[in-house]
C-alpha cells in the first residue's frame, strides 16, 4: 500500500517538473517583445526627456543706483542727529555726529578759516593774508590749529616789519654815495692825465732849450720834478677810483646776499605756512571721516534703526542709508565660480531662490543672464584666495514670482541663483561619460 502511494506521488512530480521546466513559446516571444518596447519607450522617453544643466551662484538684488550705506568708523555715542527719517538730503549734507572733544560750531569756523587761508597761500598777497583771532576748541587737531595760527602771525610780523627794508635802504644809500665818489674820483683821474701830459711837454721843451745851453740845469730839474709828481698823483686818483669801484662790488654783493637772505626766509615761512595748511586739512579731512556722518549723494536718508542723542554706535555699524531719488531699473549681480563660466550665455534663463522669502511660500523668481563679466576677480577668503566672475541679470517680470506674487524691494535682497547653461537630453546626460571615454 505504501509503495503505491509513493509510486502515485513520483509521478505526479515528474509531471510538475515537466509542466514547469518547459516554457511556451509564445510566452517567451510576447516577453522578449514586452521588454524591447519598455527598452525603445525608455531610450525614446530619454532622447526627448530634456532638463537644464546648471551653475549656481550667489546673487545680491539690488538696483542700477543701490542705496549707499554709511558706515560708522569710530564708537561712540551720537551727539547730534540733524535729519529725520525719510528726510530729502543733499550730498555732503550733516547727518550725525559721534561724540569726540571738538565743538562741531568750532570745526564749522575751522573750516571757514581754512578756505580764507587757502586764498592767502596761492598768491601770499599781504593785503590778502588772514590770521584766525578767535579761539577755536576744535579737539585733537588744537596743537596743529595753533601752530598754523602762529605761522601765519610770524609772517604777518617778518612782513610788516621794515627793518629789512630800511637796512637795504641804508646799503643803496651808502653805494649811491661811493658811485658818486668814484666818478669824482674817475674825473680826477681825467684832470691829472692832462696835467701829466702839459708837464711833459714843459720837460721837453726845457730838456731842448738845456741841451742848447739857453736853460739851467736846475729849471730841467723842476720841470722833471713836475712830471714825476703829476705821475705819482694820477696813481694816486686812479687808485681811489679803483678802490671805490671795489667798494662798490662789495656793497652791491652785500645787498644781493642779504636780499637773497631776505627772500629764503620769506620763501621758508611760505613753505612752512603751505606744509602746516595741507597737514591740518588733512587731518581734518580724517576727522569728518571719523566723526562725522555725511551723505555721500542725493537721497532720501534711512534709519536702520532708532537713533536717538546718546545712543551708542560701534565702529563698521551701517548706521543709516542713501536711497537714490532715481534708482533706476532692478538688476541682480550673481557671483558666479570660475569652473563652469565659460558656459554662461546672455539671455540664459536664471532661477533664483531668494533669502528674505522663502521659495515654497512665496516662488521663485526668474531672470535672464544680462553683461557678463568673466575677468576673475580675487578676494581673501577664511579659507584662502576666493576667484569668481560677475553676471548682471535682468528681470522682465519685475520681482513678480512664479506663484504671480509681487516681491516687496527693500533695496537690496539676497539669495542662491541657478543659471540654465545647456538644455540637455537625459540620453545625452547619459551618453557623455561615454562620449568623454571615446574621445580620451
Amino acid at each position: 500500500m505504501s509503495e503505491l502511494k509513493n509510486k502515485k506521488i513520483e509521478l505526479r512530480h515528474e509531471a510538475i517538473q515537466e509542466l514547469l521546466g518547459t516554457l511556451p513559446g509564445w510566452l517567451i516571444r510576447w516577453g522578449i517583445t514586452l521588454f524591447s518596447c519598455i527598452l525603445a519607450l525608455l531610450v525614446l522617453g530619454s532622447y526627448f526627456f530634456r532638463y537644464p544643466e546648471t551653475v549656481k551662484a550667489s546673487i545680491t538684488i539690488t538696483t542700477e543706483h543701490p542705496s549707499v550705506w554709511i558706515v560708522a568708523k569710530s564708537s561712540g555715542n551720537i551727539d547730534s542727529i540733524y535729519v529725520k527719517n525719510h528726510d530729502f538730503i543733499k550730498k555732503g549734507d550733516l547727518i550725525a555726529v559721534i561724540h569726540n572733544t571738538a565743538h562741531i560750531d568750532d570745526i564749522e569756523k575751522l573750516n571757514e578759516a581754512l578756505d580764507s587761508i587757502r586764498k592767502f597761500i596761492v598768491s601770499f598777497a599781504i593785503e590778502d593774508i588772514y590770521v584766525p583771532q578767535q579761539e577755536l576748541k576744535v579737539g585733537e587737531l588744537q596743537k596743529d590749529y595753533a601752530q598754523l595760527v602762529k605761522l601765519l602771525n610770524d609772517y604777518l610780523v617778518f612782513v610788516k616789519n621794515n627793518i629789512h627794508e630800511i637796512k637795504i635802504a641804508s646799503m643803496q644809500k651808502e653805494l649811491a654815495e661811493q658811485e658818486k665818489l668814484v666818478r669824482q674820483a674817475q674825473k680826477q683821474v681825467d684832470l691829472y692825465s692832462q696835467y701829466s701830459i702839459i708837464n711833459k711837454k714843459q720837460y721837453q721843451r726845457d730838456s731842448i732849450l738845456f741841451s742848447n745851453q739857453a736853460a739851467m740845469a736846475i729849471e730841467k730839474e723842476e720841470s722833471e720834478m713836475k712830471v714825476l709828481n703829476g705821475k705819482i698823483q694820477l696813481e694816486q686818483v686812479k687808485q681811489n677810483a679803483i678802490q671805490g669801484n671795489i667798494s662798490i662790488l662789495r656793497l652791491r654783493q652785500s645787498i644781493d646776499e642779504y636780499t637773497a637772505e631776505i627772500n629764503m626766509q620769506s620763501e621758508n615761512y611760505r613753505t612752512n605756512i603751505r606744509v602746516a595748511y595741507e597737514q591740518l586739512r588733512s587731518y581734518l579731512w580724517n576727522w569728518e571721516q571719523t566723526y562725522l556722518l555725511k551723505a555721500p549723494s542725493n537721497g532720501i536718508v534711512s534709519f536702520s534703526a532708532y537713533w536717538g542723542k546718546g545712543q551708542p554706535i560701534a565702529v563698521g555699524e551701517k548706521s543709516f542709508s542713501i536711497v537714490p531719488h532715481n534708482s533706476g531699473r532692478i538688476i541682480g549681480k550673481c557671483k558666479i565660480p570660475v569652473t563652469g563660466a565659460g558656459k554662461i550665455k546672455r539671455g540664459q534663463r536664471v532661477i533664483i531662490k531668494l533669502n528674505e522669502y522663502p521659495y515654497m511660500e512665496f516662488g521663485l523668481l526668474e531672470g535672464v543672464v544680462g553683461d557678463i563679466y568673466l575677468i576673475p576677480m580675487e578676494k581673501q577668503s577664511a579659507t584662502g584666495i576666493e576667484r569668481f566672475g560677475i553676471v548682471d541679470v535682468a528681470f522682465p517680470k519685475a520681482l513678480t514670482s512664479i506663484y504671480r506674487k509681487a516681491i516687496p524691494f527693500p533695496g537690496e535682497l539676497t539669495g542662491e541663483a541657478e543659471i540654465a547653461v545647456n538644455e540637455l537630453s537625459l540620453l545625452e546626460h547619459l551618453l557623455r561619460p561615454f562620449k568623454y571615454l571615446i574621445h580620451k
